[in-house]
This record gives structure tokens, C-alpha cells and sequence, in this order.
């Protein structure tokens, strides 16, 4: 994956709709980091529409917006399956994103190659404090049977 040699901001969290000019950055961007492959992957609104995913995966684990900067999202573009007669690789892109204070920043992409049995995805990586706060969130939405004996 190539690290862009600035990061772009992507989306701010809450109502943000982007903003042309952000978008405009994250095509730039894409196709700097991309080159030619720039065409099989990720357009400006997935990336938007993948930070847009992680705030609420954060929102929906329990994660407060004080505690989400330091997270990394690594995105595929390629979340589908081919038909099984489909035996070739396709190219795919991928993009890291990282959540900072003002909100998530484009900071990396990259292009792949994937079989047709294989599906591309989103890959959450939380640091150590965020990963104890969402296993304490968790562990507070559930409750664990007692074993009952001789049954």
C-alpha cells in the first residue's frame, strides 16, 4: 500500500456530507497512489462511504468520539464473490484510513489482486485502550448462565 504524502481528510463524523473540494482531494490522491489501477477500485464516495461505515461501527461499539483517534480501517473494494466459474484474479484497491481527533483521514491506498472465491472487506483495527473499551462495552450487553448440575 502506498502512504499518501499527506493525509486527506475524509469525513468529519455526524451529518457531514463531504464537500467537493474534499472529494476532488480524494480522487487526486487515489490516482497518485493508484496509477492506472485508479480504475478498479475505490471511488471517492466509497472512501467517504467507508469512513461514514467505521463512525458508526464505533458509534454501534460502544467507542465515544473522544476515545476513536488512533483506529485504523482497511478497506477492499471487492466485497462480493464472483460466480464459482469465474477462475480468474481481479484487481481490487485498498484503502487505510485513520481516525484522528477532527475525523477520518485517507492515509494510505494500494491495489491487490484477488481470486474469484475471495471476498475483499473491511478490517477494524483498534488500538489497546479502544480494544478493552469495546470488550467492558460488549461484556455489558449480555449476562452468562449459571451451569446447572446433573442436567
Amino acid at each position: 500500500m502506498n502512504t499518501l504524502q499527506k493525509p486527506i481528510l475524509v469525513y468529519r463524523g455526524g451529518n457531514d456530507n463531504g464537500t467537493t473540494e474534499r472529494f476532488d482531494a480524494i480522487r487526486a490522491a487515489m490516482r497518485e497512489a493508484l496509477g492506472k489501477e485508479y480504475a478498479h477500485g475505490h471511488s471517492a464516495g466509497d472512501v467517504f462511504e467507508a469512513a461514514g461505515d467505521a463512525e458508526r461501527w464505533c458509534e454501534a461499539h460502544g467507542l465515544r468520539v473522544k476515545d476513536r483517534p488512533g483506529m485504523i480501517v482497511i478497506d477492499t473494494s471487492s466485497k462480493e464473490k464472483f460466480p464459482a466459474k469465474y477462475n480468474h484474479k481481479r484487481i481490487v484497491t485498498d484503502v487505510k484510513l485513520l481516525r484522528k481527533a477532527r475525523g477520518w483521514y485517507l492515509v494510505a491506498a494500494g491495489w491487490d489482486e484477488l481470486w474469484s472465491s475471495e471476498t475483499g472487506g473491511t478490517i477494524y483495527c483498534l488500538t489497546p485502550a479502544q480494544d478493552a473499551r469495546v470488550k467492558k462495552w460488549l461484556a455489558a450487553q449480555y449476562a452468562v448462565q449459571a451451569e446447572k448440575g446433573g442436567e
